[in-house]
């Protein structure tokens, strides 16, 4: 199929992203050979042809805009000034997609406006970054360069709600804050205990948002009533003493926060118990010395909420939480499917802002492969033939047909191929992702 730049250059907002270019200072004056966009979509088509080197960049540039670039040109479009257009260009995707994605709606969500799930994923960069992007350390003093990519997906609209870039050390509990400033009441964020912060959640509690979490080990807890610190260990055995599998508590957290919360814990089936058991005294092997305490309280699945028991019971708090995993399918999809993890594969050196312009980039294009297009046609696809798209599917007719896509007239020619060939077969007794999470009960 003959690629027409100029529908993809229109329907991915040229004239906004030429904008950008200008007032980012990636373009000082009228852009002579390259434009912010065609910098940009010259990536993209490199990346699918798989080459690597500037002068390709160059050539795929050349194709979109008939100007006569070299590699050399393309090397001084990759200096530090240049970074924050490609940083306000992931951005601009990012609200962009947000803007057109909405999911069926869901029994289990429907209270919430957004329901947010956050983690990191970290990436290899060749030795020379490690001042720039320090990675973990090691006993023998040998620096590596990590590059830690979070991602904020919205489970409703299956889109990406923010991308973000940091070294490895940046650790998910220095990013607990970050959310805070975006956030709108009525939201939901879904967290892992690696971004456990007492005065995060707080902040999230007072935008009048709601925050559902695993305790971590070692929290103080607290009676709201007489403010004495619980036994909660205690409490539990009491409970399960009684006959009872569920404890269910307002309590308050921290020992400075004193943050009011519900606390649920609900009894470990024994092959969960056995299996965090395992984990934990490998883990003692070999960095951690864990309590009795620490061993017996893994008999439970211990969540915070502030979300009332009016509208969830301790059987719901289990089931949202599990779709937190939705964005480790992401991270596989983007490793495997469009090859991230070897994105800086086989390099020896490369200079700190190609690496960090080029991986705004790699994040964009994702972004408007995935995060955007994918939102879109879950939602297209079920309205119009009752079948549910699979991400990793879909991710190889994304990356296949990209350009395609967006020189289509009509993007919803596509909704009956997408149908038939990248839908989730339909299976008694296991429904995908989507099914449960919004509660299609096949005939």
């Amino acid at each position: 199929m003959k690629i027409s730049m100029r529908q993809i250059k229109r329907k991915i907002g040229e004239q906004s992203i030429n904008e950008l270019a200008k007032s980012t200072g990636f373009q000082l004056r009228e852009a002579k050979k390259i434009d912010g966009c065609s910098f940009f979509l010259g990536f993209i088509q490199m990346n699918q042809n798989d080459d690597t080197a500037l002068n390709d960049w160059a050539k795929h540039i050349y194709q979109i805009n008939g100007h006569d670039v070299s590699g050399q040109g393309v090397q001084k479009k990759l200096q530090f000034r240049h970074e924050p257009f490609a940083q306000q260009l992931l951005d601009y995707v990012l609200k962009k997609a947000a803007l057109q994605n909405r999911g069926p709606e869901t029994a289990l969500f429907k209270a919430f406006s957004k329901v947010l799930v956050e983690d990191s994923t970290c990436l290899s960069l060749p030795r020379n970054l490690s001042s720039f992007f320090p990675g973990p350390h090691s006993r023998t003093h040998d620096e590596c360069a990590t590059a830690r990519i979070q991602l904020r997906l919205d489970l409703l609209s299956d889109s990406y709600d923010g991308v973000y870039v940091s070294s490895y050390r940046e650790n998910d509990q220095s990013f607990a804050h970050q959310i805070v400033n975006e956030l709108k009441g009525g939201e939901l964020v879904i967290r892992d205990q690696g971004y456990f912060v007492l005065s995060a959640f707080r902040e999230i509690i007072e935008r009048n948002a709601f925050i559902l979490s695993r305790l971590r080990y070692g929290t103080n807890v607290y009676d709201p009533e007489s403010e004495q610190e619980i036994d909660l260990l205690k409490q539990l055995k009491a409970a399960k003493k009684a006959g009872k599998k569920v404890f269910d508590k307002k309590v308050l957290l921290g020992s400075e926060e004193k943050l009011p919360v519900r606390l649920v814990a609900i009894e470990a089936p024994k092959e969960t118990l056995r299996r965090r058991r395992y984990k934990a005294s490998k883990e003692r092997n070999k960095k951690a010395n864990h309590s009795s305490d620490y061993m017996q309280l893994l008999g439970w699945t211990i969540f915070i909420t502030n979300v009332g028991e009016e509208l969830w019971s301790y059987k719901d708090l289990i089931k949202a939480y599990e779709y937190r995993w939705r964005i480790e399918i992401i991270f596989k999809c983007w490793k495997s499917k469009f090859n991230l993890d070897k994105f800086f594969e086989g390099r020896q050196s490369i200079s700190p802002p190609r690496a960090t312009i080029t991986l705004y980039l790699m994040l964009a294009w994702l972004t408007l492969s995935i995060g955007s297009m994918f939102g879109y046609y879950v939602q297209r696809v079920y309205e119009e033939k009752q079948k549910f798209l699979s991400l990793w599917k879909f991710c190889d007719f994304a990356k296949e047909r990209f350009w395609e896509l967006f020189q289509a007239k009509d993007i919803d020619s596509f909704i009956d191929e997408l149908a038939r060939y990248y839908s989730h077969e339909k299976r008694r007794g296991r429904p995908s992702y989507l099914e449960n999470l919004y509660e299609i009960i096949l005939s």
